[in-house]
């Protein structure tokens, strides 16, 4: 008979995970220059550990299958109370393996944010190239062995051509290609690998179907390579890729790879607060906030170090924010248990109540939101954001506490102060009507641009979302929000003015789609 696993069957199962886990972020954080950094060392290895935990999550889905047909035939013999007896086993069985599962799956995502604080790092924070390259679908699982060998091997090749290597499928974001080069002078490089298959290893010979780059520098160039040796250096002639190229070749997803490398490339060359054509679309390109902004970086600082000593802190700035940290000696949820409500709660409430920011009796929820570092635990945010592990107000200790679940950090944002702050500097802007709205644009914000003929041209701009995840993640203060959003809707306009001019617009045209700021 199994023995039945209890909890702290599976809270040392959590823990042998996050002490690896932890052991990868102390050897990558305090490498701050790319120099420092091992090209393969730590990829590799997480590379291995998210084999190990795809195939642990296989060898745990195989043994529910073979229990699922067990419960299936004890249901049908109906031989009474003895199968009753054998069902619950079987159940109970059922859970370990759920509870298993849910472990290696917040692991696998826990070890996408430690290839994302690479891939962060060695882009030298490049925001826009990250975001460009996360328009597609999610990653899955990593590859079969034989592909990524195919792309470990083309990338040590390439690797002293173009420079650090970052390996796509460690990471949430970089969805577009196989495998970005970042080189000294900052210019990244994405490639598409494709690998023939049965891979000769032990022969010494890697063969690859193609290994295409669009570089984001001002050319663009591909490889197409034959054969590479495992023991010699890549070193092919660079060809151009061109529209007809696409059109003739003969491997659709190869071709629709290639099309969104070239789409990000486009992209990358806009100039900020300009509209692209992008394959008959119209793409805007917003501007990020330049970096020069008001910054609360000490005061989150010292709110998280006074919550590791005192395991709860507040402070309340510009009088919209109020900066939180919780530290707990557990985690405050575990991946196979329901989420818990925060600790401290109670204090929380209390202390944006005495900050003004929140009025039980006559101020609607709907005007707060809540953003902590919970929300990279769970991958829900956007990549625009960086990994918490880069955030320059926590120390190394309170990064490690964070990925344990043993530390939150977070703000909650009155989002009517931070309208009046934007009416104020006279940008057209509304209260949210719904939770929907303050999903996709935090605080509404339109654009009106009354052309010489009076015809007008009336945009939202769903910039201001990407901007409040500054506010909310990155401790931009309200007053620099504010001027960053004033700055994009004057050149919105001014755009708009000009583009629009000669144009024969009806009234209010449909609008265009925006993108990244």
């Amino acid at each position: 008979m199994v023995a039945m696993e209890t909890n702290d069957t599976y809270v040392a199962m959590y823990d042998a995970h996050l002490a690896r886990l932890e052991s990868l972020v102390r050897r990558l954080l305090p490498l701050e220059k790319l120099a420092l950094l091992d090209p393969w060392a730590l990829q590799l290895e997480l590379l291995d550990y998210h084999f190990e935990l795809q195939m642990a999550i296989k060898a745990e889905n195989d043994a529910k299958a073979v229990i699922g047909a067990r419960i299936v035939g004890f249901a049908r013999s109906g031989q009474g109370d003895v199968n009753e007896q054998s069902l619950r086993s079987l159940q109970g069985r059922l859970d370990g393996i759920k509870h298993r599962i849910e472990i290696h799956n917040h692991v696998l995502r826990l070890a996408r944010c430690i290839g994302d604080a690479v891939a962060w790092l060695v882009l030298g924070h490049n925001r826009r190239y990250i975001v460009l390259h996360a328009e597609n679908a999610p990653h899955g699982n990593v590859p079969p062995r034989e592909s990524v060998v195919a792309m470990v091997e083309t990338a040590k090749g390439l690797s002293s051509r173009y420079g650090y290597p970052i390996l796509h499928d460690l990471t949430n974001w970089l969805r577009i290609g196989d495998l970005t080069f970042v080189s000294t002078d900052g210019q990244p490089i994405c490639y598409e690998v494709k690998a023939q298959q049965p891979i000769d290893v032990e022969g010494g010979k890697l063969y690859v179907m193609s290994a295409e780059g669009f570089s984001m520098a001002p050319d663009s160039s591909t490889t197409t390579p034959p054969e590479v040796a495992l023991d010699e250096p890549f070193d092919k002639q660079v060809d151009q890729v061109t529209e007809e190229s696409l059109l003739n070749d003969v491997m659709p997803r190869r071709v629709r790879q290639l099309r969104r490398m070239h789409d990000a490339r486009v992209l990358f060359d806009a100039e900020p607060n300009t509209t692209v054509s992008v394959r008959g679309q119209d793409r805007m390109m917003g501007a990020y906030p330049r970096g020069d902004g008001d910054y609360h970086f000490d005061v989150m600082n010292q709110v998280v170090n006074a919550a590791m000593r005192d395991n709860y802190s507040s402070c309340v700035v510009d009088d919209a924010l109020l900066y939180f940290a919780v530290r707990t000696d557990k985690p405050v949820w575990y991946p196979w248990q329901a989420r818990q409500d925060l600790p401290h709660c109670d204090q929380l409430v209390a202390d944006a109540l005495v900050g003004g920011l929140w009025d039980p009796k006559g101020h609607d929820t709907l005007y707060t939101h809540l953003g902590g570092t919970w929300e990279h635990l769970g991958g829900g945010l956007p990549p625009h954001v960086k990994p918490f592990l880069l955030y320059q107000y926590l120390p190394l200790e309170a990064k490690v506490e964070i990925l344990h679940g043993r530390l939150t950090v977070g703000v909650w944002l009155d989002l009517r102060r931070v309208y009046e702050a934007l009416v104020a500097i006279g940008v057209d802007a509304r209260l949210p009507a719904n939770s929907d709205e303050v999903n996709v644009a935090l605080i509404p914000v339109s654009v009106t641009t009354t052309l010489p003929d009076g015809r007008r041209i009336i945009r939202d701009l769903d910039v201001v979302r990407w901007l409040g995840w500054e506010l909310i993640h990155h401790c931009l203060s309200l007053p620099a929000f504010a001027r960053e959003v004033e700055q994009i809707v004057e050149q919105v306009a001014e755009r708009d003015s000009s583009v629009f001019a000669e144009v024969d617009l009806p009234v209010n045209p449909s609008k265009p789609r925006g993108v990244s700021p």
